[in-house]
């Protein structure tokens, strides 16, 4: 039987490369032209054009952004569940009690790496979300993905693999206790 409780932290090296990838090409483009030409209503141009697309750019990881000043851990595993904070789209934390879960897959696509917790009951679960606007975004995640919560571990400090290892050990060590 395992009870340890494991924290997976967010990988700030990682989200500050990503951050960093978005937003460099669009520097480099302002820099680019602003030097190949010497009108001034072309520079201001091309700099404010640069500026609005490296604003777009922030905007777009503003969630990246937030992960890097949190300071608790982006998942949990423990004899209870698994706690996933690192998806900050649907509000913060997500409890999900060993209970609730039937079973455990990893899917990888063009958005990232997953850990997937297929629901048992998806209708009770939702009725257990007391916060009403959270509930409204797992149900558009049910919706849009299937009755299953995704944890993306592309920000975390983890492989995909050794992640989906530990859930399952403790997945199955809470069903032989049930039993």
């Amino acid at each position: 039987m395992n009870t340890e409780r494991i924290s997976l932290q967010f990988d700030k090296e990682r989200i500050l490369s990503k951050i960093g990838g978005s937003i460099f090409p669009q520097i480099f483009f302002v820099c680019l032209f602003t030097y190949n030409h010497h009108d001034k209503q072309d520079i201001i141009l091309i700099i404010v054009y640069g500026l609005s697309l490296t604003a777009f750019f922030v905007l777009a990881n503003f969630t990246r952004v937030k992960k890097l000043f949190i300071k608790e851990p982006a998942i949990v595993i423990d004899k209870e569940g698994i706690i996933d904070s690192s998806n900050l789209y649907l509000g913060g934390k997500v409890v999900l009690k060993w209970d609730d879960i039937s079973r455990i897959v990893v899917t990888k696509n063009i958005k990232g790496n997953f850990l997937v917790l297929i629901i048992k009951n998806p209708q009770e679960y939702l009725n257990n979300i007391m916060d009403s606007e959270k509930r409204k975004k797992v149900e558009k995640d049910f919706s849009k993905y299937g009755e299953n919560i995704r944890i993306s571990v592309d920000d975390c400090r983890c492989d995909l693999n050794l992640l989906k290892y530990i859930a399952e050990i403790n997945f199955e060590s809470h069903k032989a206790m049930a039993a």
